[in-house]
């Protein structure tokens, strides 16, 4: 028996390797008829780490480009209404339908296939597996025709995470000074929630959806809390100790926060708040806090968004207004970042840097592990770019970068160098050449020399 021909004139066209096959598939709608290799195969162990990882990064460029040729065909399906004649209520529904792809997806891929016919730079990049599609949908909800080109070139130097918190923060500088409605201070459209009821077996249950300021607070004191749960007291002149607590998580961070409800009805509420036993910093950009619009930071250049910040320092993005709020308040400390994006300018002819400063870098790093790649948060370390005796490195927060105290041992241990580029990310150096960039592009396939410049 003969094998069914596709009723398509592209059926006929030779195949040139895998990509004609991909692109034949997509315009098609038939499968693509590739010479598939085994996906798990024992034989992949053997190839040298660095081909193994062009073919990871290769592959992860070839489904960008695919997915936005397949994102294009979602924008004409649903321009010319295709979807209407299932009786669904919207393309959306029909994606879900049709593909069995969860509806959540579906609204985003149509948003973002819908976004991208009027951005030109973003598309074009996207096409060639330049940039993901994670990346894509979260620049696609707020660049504009006019800001295009400055959201694409955001989104080559950051991660995705950092890229995410990035559009946050101008959705907050843009609904604050354009469309911000008076007394509104809410840094996010859904309401808080607090509900608490006892249950049929006995037990109580509490849901808190918080705003990033009563968030953070609630954070640190379960934090906190946790901490003091297993510290044991001493005799004088020993070294105190903290046993093992293996219980899992959630038991602990139960105690900690019955801990806190029982110290607030022993203590009960003070009159006045104080600092002292712990720190809520914000971290806000002039710019930001004296309220200029978001265009003006945005088309101001490169730095100027880089610079671009209001945030609670390790925690989440807030709006400018509560940022404003907060710096009258003084029990939360305000640390705001001069032109050069510094939260201080102090030179130090010593090793150990203060507390202040010490502060001041733990703020302006967003309390993360600076490496490449590494987000944490805890066990974290004060580290000279430039070291402070063999290369004569000042002890100022310029100089000074937060890392885990893994990556620390492993620069050291290692014989690495770190520098920090104009938007303040590090790249670190390795002793054979290579580099480790904090956002490395995406495709990494060489370019090919052009015909005319080749040896005859």
């Amino acid at each position: 028996m003969h094998n069914p021909t596709p009723p398509c004139g592209n059926h006929n066209r030779e195949e040139n390797g895998p990509t004609r096959g991909v692109e034949g598939g997509i315009l098609t709608g038939f499968p693509p008829t590739l010479r598939l290799e085994p996906v798990f195969d024992c034989e992949l162990d053997s190839l040298p780490l660095h081909d193994l990882e062009e073919k990871v990064c290769g592959w992860a460029g070839r489904m960008s480009a695919a997915t936005c040729r397949w994102l294009g065909l979602i924008a004409a399906f649903d321009r010319r209404g295709g979807w209407t004649a299932s009786g669904l209520t919207s393309c959306a529904h029909w994606l879900s339908w049709r593909c069995g792809i969860g509806l959540r997806a579906c609204y985003e891929y149509v948003r973002v296939a819908r976004a991208l016919i009027e951005l030109p730079h973003i598309t074009g990049a996207f096409s060639r597996g330049e940039i993901s599609y994670s990346k894509v949908r979260v620049i696609t909800s707020v660049a504009t025709p006019d800001t295009d080109a400055a959201w694409l070139h955001e989104a080559g130097r950051q991660s995705a995470r950092a890229l995410a918190r990035r559009a946050r923060l101008h959705r907050h500088i843009h609904n604050d000074t354009d469309n911000g409605r008076p007394g509104d201070t809410r840094d996010d459209p859904a309401p808080v929630r607090c509900a608490s009821h006892w249950n049929d077996d006995g037990t109580f249950s509490l849901t808190l959806r918080l705003d990033p300021l009563r968030g953070a607070t609630v954070a640190r004191a379960l934090e906190l809390a946790e901490a003091t749960l297993t510290q044991t007291a001493t005799p004088p002149g020993t070294q105190a100790t903290t046993p093992d607590d293996e219980r899992p998580a959630a038991e602990r961070k139960a105690d900690a926060f019955a801990a806190i409800a029982t110290s607030f009805l022993t203590h009960g509420a003070p009159r006045l708040a104080d600092p002292t036993p712990y720190a809520l910093t914000v971290l806000v950009d002039l710019d930001t806090l004296l309220g200029k619009k978001a265009s003006r930071i945005l088309m101001a250049g490169e730095k100027a968004l880089a610079r671009s910040v209001c945030e609670l320092a390790g925690g989440p993005v807030i709006s400018p207004h509560t940022a404003r709020r907060l710096a009258c308040d003084s029990a939360v400390r305000t640390l705001i970042n001069d032109p050069h994006g510094n939260p201080l300018a102090l030179g130090r002819n010593r090793r150990n840097p203060t507390s202040r400063v010490r502060k001041a870098v733990y703020a302006r790093d967003r309390g993360t592990c600076q490496y490449p790649g590494c987000h944490h948060t805890r066990w974290l370390h004060i580290h000279h770019i430039k070291e402070w005796e063999a290369d004569h490195g000042k002890t100022e927060p310029e100089n000074l970068t937060i890392l885990c105290s893994h990556h620390h041992r492993h620069i050291h241990d290692h014989h690495l160098t770190v520098t920090r580029n104009t938007h303040g990310q590090l790249t670190v150096h390795h002793p054979d050449g290579t580099t480790q960039h904090p956002t490395p592009p995406l495709n990494t396939r060489r370019k090919r020399t052009p015909s005319s410049a080749r040896r005859e």
